[in-house]
This record gives C-alpha cells, sequence and structure tokens, in this order.
C-alpha cells in the first residue's frame, strides 16, 4: 500500500480507503506479499480484470482524442521531450520504491 500510495503521491491512509472499496465492489484483493509478510499486494480479481478490459478502451480513446489527436508530429516530438524531462525531475525528488 505506501508503494502504491508514493507512485501517486497520496497518503497510505487514502489509499487503503479506496482499495478497500475496491475490495468491497470485489474487483481486488489483497495478499501477502511472499517477499515481505508485513506487505499486502493488491490483486485484480475477474472481476475486476473485466471491468479493466471494458473501461481501458474508452479511457485511451479519450486521452487519445483530447491529448494525441490535436498535435502533429512535431507537436508529439516536443510533448515526448517535455514529459521526460519531468518524468527525470519527479524522479530526483521522488526516486521510485525498490
Amino acid at each position: 500500500m505506501n508503494e502504491l500510495a508514493d507512485m501517486i503521491d497520496d497518503t497510505s491512509s487514502c489509499v487503503t480507503h479506496r482499495v478497500n472499496r475496491l475490495v468491497t465492489a470485489g474487483f481486488v484483493h489483497k495478499q501477502p506479499d511472499p517477499v515481505d509478510l508485513r506487505a499486502r499486494r493488491v490483486v485484480l480479481t475477474r472481476a475486476g480484470r473485466r471491468l479493466l478490459e471494458r473501461t481501458a478502451p474508452e479511457h485511451v480513446a479519450r486521452v487519445r482524442r483530447w491529448i494525441i489527436d490535436p498535435l502533429g508530429c512535431p507537436d508529439l516530438v516536443e510533448l515526448a521531450r517535455i514529459t521526460g524531462l519531468l518524468n527525470q525531475h519527479l524522479r530526483t525528488i521522488a526516486p521510485p520504491a525498490d
């Protein structure tokens, strides 16, 4: 949960609350981490996988329509350059958890 909270820049208590709602809805379940038995892993259930497979194409289509389609090739190159810089910067201020 802490690693997930770090990835999305949120508190672990907020992530735990959100994950618990997904557990209640039957989309994920928690299981012990095989390496660190104090930690818990969040795993998609079959219902969660079906929901993801059903909703992901629409999400990708919206992102494409809102962000990718309006840009020309030079703009996309520039967007990739800028997002790369931002990614580098974010890794220096908050390195990924190992």
